[in-house]
């Protein structure tokens, strides 16, 4: 029987120039019960693997994959290793609070929660974008019916920028993660997470959101992480279908309404793509992929979408919100590949601006 409260699991590809800070913030932890960290190196191409081992953490263990295989793969690895009651998901490009592990935890043991989540602070060149920002007015908590809710609105807001849809920064219990059988999408490279935040979402009972700023996201321009990396691979219009199927299902369990299951799905498909368009092309803009290869690879993806047939049936009943680029979703109508690569690129300008500028409010 272990005798760790949490697991902390952190997949790490290439994150030299980030992981002391992000390891040093483990360290700093204020949280007086055993916990063990999991690191998982995807086939680092950096020193991060001999980076990992020179840190010695206490009650840490560290892995190598033999090739690279992608964060999905990497936090099944970790959660196979993983033995504390509850999990906490970290990205080796972030830092946390000293804080963090104690307040989630204490939440999660005042009622019981299956999942505690707080707000993250976005910092790029030492600017915190997220300065004052809150995804909600108070601190709450979630039932099921509230979940569902949660789930639903999501896909008609373009602005959404945490929530209680993620992975990072959650505290979850591990039993609900074994008694599911709840795991990654080892075939997916980009929206891996979001995926499995669907289906962790449609099988707790309960959650609690703190208004605190306690992790923090670090945008690094001009350098390789692994969702730069994951946006280059494997664009495949299936898997945004096999990604709406689990929206669909998850639905389905937090009982929804037959009738709006499929709408949900549709709206979530469209909704997607045009994500992954947009951060594509942010991606292009902070130098995060090769601009040459990465336009090429944006192009394919543009005309897969225009090309297919299930896509052109459902965006006509696409609805469009007033936050979001009404050419984005005209041009797939339309069937414009050059209005569509356009409109992306101009979107991705404007969302980069406003979020440096702290004026998405949320």
């Amino acid at each position: 029987m272990s005798n760790f409260e949490i697991s902390i699991i952190i997949p790490v590809f290439n994150a030299s120039l980030s992981l002391s800070k992000c390891i040093q913030s483990i360290k700093s932890q204020t949280f007086s019960e055993p916990f063990e960290t999991i690191f998982v190196d995807d086939r680092s191409t950096d020193n991060s693997f001999e980076l990992i081992k020179r840190e010695k953490l206490k009650n840490s263990s560290f892995f190598q994959l033999k090739k690279n295989f992608g964060p999905a793969y990497a936090r099944n690895y970790a959660l196979s290793k993983a033995s504390g009651k509850y999990v906490f998901f970290l990205d080796a490009d972030d830092e946390l609070e000293a804080n963090v592990l104690f307040l989630l935890h204490e939440k999660a043991k005042e009622k019981n929660y299956d999942l505690v989540f707080s707000d993250k602070k976005r910092v790029e060149n030492k600017i915190n974008q997220n300065e004052n920002n809150y995804f909600f007015k108070l601190d709450r908590s979630f039932n099921k019916k509230e979940i569902l809710e949660e789930i639903k609105n999501r896909f008609y807001d373009p602005l959404y920028i945490g929530g209680l849809i993620g992975i990072t920064g959650r505290l979850v219990k591990r039993s609900v993660l074994v008694e599911n059988n709840l795991r990654f999408v080892d075939s997916l490279r980009f929206l891996e997470d979001d995926t499995f935040s669907y289906d962790l979402l449609s099988s707790i009972n309960s959650a609690y959101y703190i208004k605190k700023q306690l992790y923090t996201y670090n945008i690094l321009p001009n350098i390789e992480t692994g969702i730069s990396i994951g946006i280059m691979y494997n664009l495949s219009i299936e898997n945004y279908k096999l990604v709406k199927n689990h929206i669909e299902n998850s639905i389905h369990k937090l009982g929804g309404r037959k009738n709006e299951i499929k709408i949900i799905g549709n709206q979530a498909l469209i909704y997607l793509l045009i994500k992954t368009l947009i951060s594509f092309s942010r991606s292009l803009i902070l130098g995060k992929i090769d601009y040459k290869k990465g336009l090429e690879i944006r192009k394919n993806f543009i005309s897969n979408i225009i090309e297919d047939k299930e896509i052109y049936k459902i965006i006509q009943n696409y609805k469009a919100s007033k936050d979001e680029s009404y050419l984005i979703p005209k041009a797939i109508m339309w069937r414009s590949k050059f209005l569509l690569s356009i409109s992306s690129m101009m979107r991705a300008k404007k969302i980069l601006k406003m979020r440096r500028k702290n004026l998405i409010k949320k």
